[in-house]
């Protein structure tokens, strides 16, 4: 009727007028097809308010679809196909099911009818069957006569009339292809119509590709397609787990029926030719499809929903995630789209806010640069001064945008297109523009930006992220050459603005008996800092110390170091110590500077290598043949110095020059170094004492922890060399070589001297061991027990070097006070058991000092003079008779510790 233009389908004066759904579904369906448009009439004058009702006209599709006398559906597949090399295939498939199936299956012989149409089934189209019978029937006609090809039909269950009349329908509907102008790849068919039962000679199909078929198809059954429902867990109650289905559209549910090919084999996505209701909504003659077909043949009917649009840097525009439904079905799920075509405003708003004020455009533009600079300059107030309230809120930062930009810019190329012919400076803020305050410099005029120490200046950064670990207050950014020139001094003090706050938290910190004497705390925190300020208190010595002075005097309350709880300051109170490498990034961070050093030993070694010349370094040196090695080595780089410490190092029997990271630790491995160089390059004098040294003092020395007396006079070499050389390690080839004259000269003698001493203390020592053997009563077994322990302590393999030659003399006379212990302990081990408590107590100080020490370094020479000191004790409590070097008791060693683990 629209192809006739009889006017509008309702007021037309049928005889009988059909139903008006009939007529809304017939327009649906055309709509579904794309055979009809709905378009709005014009008003009758500029000035009517009254407008035309919406009008319905044809599409080019629609004019050609009224001339193809098949269903509407049917006559779209075939239309549709004319841009493909499938056209005479779909022809085929749509005649075919625009009449009864040529397929019999009577009921007397249904399972005889399947097996001989079986051969035409494909197991993913019910459609592809009608092509695997029409070449069948092709190709039977080319072999049979026609009563012959009648008979095969009626053999093989095949209607013969309804072949006849598929034919017929195919010739019929290709003319009126060829009159529409369409031109068919070949001429398909050909027939004499003289006579009604001439037979027809058709060709055969040529196109076989699935997509290529049934893409045509599914123009026509955009409405019967259907997706797969999942199976639901079969729960306890329900006896049947609930049948497969497949969710069609307008929210229908139906099966795929039982004579199709893909009953069995139930693909995810299918379409159906028709939708038949029985006991259930069937669909019969079905084929798989691909749900990527079927948005492109859908986009006038699909509609689209958009959710979490974001800004793309690399697309330089806002995307958002597309969901296309087709009459309820989900067909494209999370297809990335370009939202700013889509909502200008919400693009504009979201490109404003990730690109513009968080600076995710992609792109360095000038006016972006500042003030991104000028966001960054407030964010480092607020972190400075711990307030989140200098910096405008994120709304007003994107308003500041809007009112200068119009809607349309709400991507990157549109911006640089506004760039072009408008005034960049319309978009650079001023301070005021972006910060709540006027100026923001009074604010952090007193926080320092740098760290200070000697010659080195390091970087302060602000953190302000509560409860962030190291993230929050103040860091020092240490280069990782640098670290090991970096001193603990100074550090426990904190700047300035967060000063007067440490000291509250470190009053506070104090037990409650205490607490309350320097009540309320800001008070005393006030007057403190007034007493630094007058009496200029150097920052370099302990915070805990000063302040500790500074209460005393105002209360009379002496505070213990050990009352200080430390660990419930807070974190941003102390300062941090950030390591970075050459790049920039942080290789590590905490608030224990000598941790971190201990830490990064390795990594700072490779770090000076870099730094420093590559031909200081020398492996396995067996003379004096490098030159000069100076105590420390200092390059600059980067605008800073690195400083290196350059020392002969012992590793695996191996003499290297190396460069440590510690002046300590190098003049302590320096030595080693120097040591072990002299014995490899002296005489040996092994033999002369040998020959010297009698029999009996030989027998002595075999006493010894290394079992072999050459191993021992070893020892005592390196403890004669090591006596010679420490009061100044050389540093060139002429101090070297000069000192190894020296030496040479009066080695033997020296190192005949101090076997001497060794075998005295051997001999005492073994001695003591062999009473030590056999029974002994319980009340002296825990008494033996650390008597042997303490003589392994004294004599041990290289305890002659260990000890050094200045000790050898107190060395005897502390195994000879561990004889005397013994020989005391028969006559009174309840006293024994009293002094023995009394040096656990002496020990267990000694070893929370040595736990505190940083690992990785010498010993200090202070904490070493601590544990001979409790030799002395030991002399003191066990052998008075013996003597001691200097006054001794539990609590001068004590109290030596103490003033150790002050300095730390």
């Amino acid at each position: 009727m629209l192809s006739l233009d009889l006017g509008d389908i309702e007021s037309f004066p049928f005889i009988q007028q059909p139903d008006s759904r009939f007529i809304s579904d017939g327009m649906r369906l055309l709509e579904e097809l794309g055979a009809v448009k709905k378009g709005s009439g014009q008003s009758k004058s500029p000035r009517s308010k009254k407008r035309k009702p919406m009008t319905i006209q044809l599409t080019r599709l629609g004019q050609q679809l009224s001339r193809v006398p098949l269903d509407p559906r049917l006559a779209a597949m075939v239309l549709n196909a004319q841009s493909t090399n499938a056209l005479h295939e779909i022809v085929i498939i749509a005649t075919g099911l625009s009449i009864q199936d040529p397929r019999e299956r009577p009921s007397e012989f249904k399972q005889k009818s399947d097996e001989s149409h079986a051969r035409f089934k494909d197991k993913e189209s019910d459609f592809v069957s009608f092509l695997n019978l029409w070449d069948y029937l092709i190709a039977l006609q080319d072999l049979d006569s026609k009563s012959q090809f009648r008979k095969r039909c009626k053999q093989e269950f095949i209607s013969y009339l309804r072949v006849r009349e598929w034919q017929d329908l195919v010739f019929q509907i290709e003319s009126t292809l060829s009159d529409l102008g369409i031109k068919l790849p070949t001429k398909m068919s050909k027939s004499n119509t003289q006579e009604l039962e001439e037979e027809f000679i058709d060709n055969p199909t040529m196109e076989r590709n699935y997509r290529a078929i049934h893409v045509p198809i599914l123009t026509g059954l955009l409405g019967h397609i259907g997706q797969k429902l999942i199976r639901e867990e079969k729960k306890p109650t329900d006896k049947k787990p609930k049948a497969l289905g497949y969710q069609g559209a307008r929210n229908t549910n139906f099966h795929v029926f039982p004579g199709s090919n893909l009953f069995k084999n139930t693909p995810k996505w299918i379409m159906a030719a028709e939708l038949v209701e029985t006991s259930k909504l069937y669909a019969r003659y079905a084929a798989k499809i691909e749900p990527d077909w079927i948005s492109p043949l859908a986009q006038h009917l699909v509609s689209r929903t958009h959710a979490e649009p974001y800004w793309d840097k690399k697309q330089g525009c806002v995307m958002a995630y597309e969901t296309q439904t087709l009459f309820g079905l989900t067909i494209v799920a999370r297809k990335r789209v370009n939202f700013s075509k889509i909502d200008a405003e919400q693009s504009q708003h979201l490109f404003i806010q990730q690109a513009l004020v968080y600076g995710d455009l992609g792109k360095q533009l000038p006016f972006l640069t500042k003030n991104l600079a000028l966001i960054e300059s407030i964010k480092e107030i607020e972190n400075k001064t711990r307030r989140r309230d200098v910096l405008q809120d994120e709304p007003e930062l994107v308003e500041f945008y809007k009112q200068r930009l119009p809607v349309a810019v709400n991507n990157r190329a549109e911006l640089e297109k506004w760039l072009k012919v408008n005034n960049t400076e319309l978009l650079e803020a001023k301070f005021s523009d972006f910060s709540v305050t006027e100026d923001g410099s009074k604010l952090v005029k007193k926080f320092p930006d740098f760290w200070r120490q000697d010659a080195l200046t390091l970087p302060i950064e602000y953190d302000f992220e509560p409860g962030q670990e190291y993230a929050d207050g103040v860091s020092v950014r240490i280069p990782l050459a640098l670290l090991n020139q970096v001193q603990v001094k100074g550090f426990d003090w904190g700047i300035v603005p967060y000063r007067h706050e440490l000291l509250v938290s470190l009053i506070k910190s104090l037990p409650k008996t205490l607490r309350r004497n320097f009540v309320p705390a800001p008070n005393f925190a006030d007057a403190i800092l007034q007493r630094f300020e007058e009496k200029a208190v150097d920052t370099n010595e302990p915070l805990i110390d000063s302040v500790s002075l500074g209460l005393f005097r105002m209360t009379g309350v002496k505070i213990d170091k050990d009352a200080w709880q430390l660990n419930s300051i807070a974190p941003h109170l102390k300062i941090n110590f950030r390591v970075v490498g050459e790049s920039g990034q942080v290789l590590a961070q905490g608030f224990d500077l000598l941790e971190l050093q201990s830490q990064l030993q390795g990594k700072i070694k490779e770090s000076l290598k870099k730094a420093v010349d590559d031909d200081i370094e020398q492996k396995n040196v067996d003379d004096w043949t490098f030159g000069e090695l100076p105590i420390n080595y200092v390059k600059k780089q980067a605008g800073f110095e690195v400083k290196a410490y350059p020392a002969l190092v012992v590793q695996d029997n191996k003499i290297n020059v190396e460069l440590l990271d510690n002046a300590e630790k190098a003049e302590h491995e320096h030595l080693k170094g120097v040591v072990a160089l002299l014995i490899k390059t002296l005489p040996s004098p092994i033999k002369h004492l040998q020959k010297k040294l009698p029999n009996k003092s030989k027998l002595v020395l075999y006493f010894n922890p290394f079992g072999q007396i050459e191993a021992l006079i070893k020892d005592c070499v390196k403890t004669a060399i090591e006596q010679q050389v420490k009061s100044k390690p050389p540093r060139n080839e002429a101090e070297f070589f000069h000192l190894q004259e020296s030496i040479g000269v009066q080695l033997n003698d020296l190192v005949f001297d101090i076997t001497q001493k060794v075998e005295k203390v051997l001999f005492i020592g073994h001695q003591i061991a062999k009473k030590l053997k056999g029974k002994v009563s319980l009340d002296m077994i825990q008494a033996n027990a650390y008597i042997k322990a303490h003589l392994e302590s004294l004599i041990y393999k290289n305890f002659v070097s260990e000890v050094g030659y200045e000790k050898l003399d107190d060395l005897l006379r502390y195994v000879k006070a561990l004889e005397i212990r013994h020989e005391k302990l028969k006559s009174d081990a309840g006293k024994d058991r009293q002094i023995q408590i009394e040096l656990d107590k002496v020990y267990e100080s000694y070893d929370g000092l040595l736990k505190r020490l940083p690992k990785g370094f010498p010993t200090p020479a202070d904490v070493e003079e601590i544990y001979w000191m409790i030799e002395e004790l030991r002399v003191s409590l066990f052998a008075q008779q013996l003597g001691t070097k200097y006054p001794i008791s539990a609590k001068r060693v004590k109290q030596a510790i103490n003033e150790v683990l002050k300095a730390l």
